[in-house]
This record gives structure tokens, sequence and C-alpha cells, in this order.
């Protein structure tokens, strides 16, 4: 075999030895030693993108007529307040609530990932 073919070789073992995220943030949990084998597809890391941080949160179906993408919200966080709307909201009702996805306005606080919050929605008011 020649130097280039080995060197081709190389590369490409290289390259699926490579670990790589699908979106770009921060590493906040990993569960690899070195020397241990990690299957491909299998989740080893734990990313997030801390610059978009988001809330999950279910809310009651009777709010459901009120519910819309874009409807602003307060989050209270042990840290202090943060402006954000529902930018997204789960296609069906499951035990009586929807999952809403709820996008944060930028903001100074030093929020992390699994932190506790209140959302407060912000209903229009029934003249709307």
């Amino acid at each position: 075999m020649s130097s280039q073919a080995a060197l081709e070789i190389a590369k490409r073992s290289l390259n699926d030895l490579t670990i790589r995220s699908p979106i770009n943030g921060t590493v906040l949990k990993h569960n690899l030693t070195v020397g241990s084998p990690v299957e491909r597809g299998e989740l080893s890391i734990r990313v997030a993108n801390l610059e978009r941080m988001t809330v999950v949160v279910p809310i009651p179906e009777a709010k459901l007529p009120d519910l819309k993408v874009g409807l602003a919200c307060r989050v209270k966080t042990s840290l202090g307040d943060i402006r954000g709307e529902i930018s997204e909201m789960a296609p069906l009702v499951e035990d009586g609530s929807i999952q809403c996805l709820i996008v944060l306005e930028p903001t100074d606080l030093d929020l992390l990932p699994g932190m506790s919050a209140t959302v407060l929605l912000q209903m229009p008011d029934a003249g709307d």
C-alpha cells in the first residue's frame, strides 16, 4: 500500500472517530470515559445553546382558545423575571394540557438549563 493510500485511510478513520453535535452550544454533561467505545447515534453528550434559552410548559386545555404562537408571557425565575413568548405549541392535548415552548428574550441573568420557572401568560382582554 502506498503512503498516500495509508494517509487517506488514516484520515477517514480519524473522521469516523470525531464526535459532532448537530447544534452549536455548550457541553452540559457527558458520560464518556477515555478509551470507552461509543456507538454511532448513541446519546453520549448533552449540548445546549445558552444564547437561546427556552422553557417547556404544560398549559391546561381550558386555556386553548386564548393560546397562540406569539402570545407574550413573563417567566419568573429565582434570578429574576424575563419576558418571552410562545414559539411552538404541541399538535395534541395530553393529560388535559398542551405543551408550549416559550422562547425567552436575551437577558443578563445567569440562567442555567434545568432551572425552575413559573410562566405567567399575558392573556388578551375579553374585548380583543
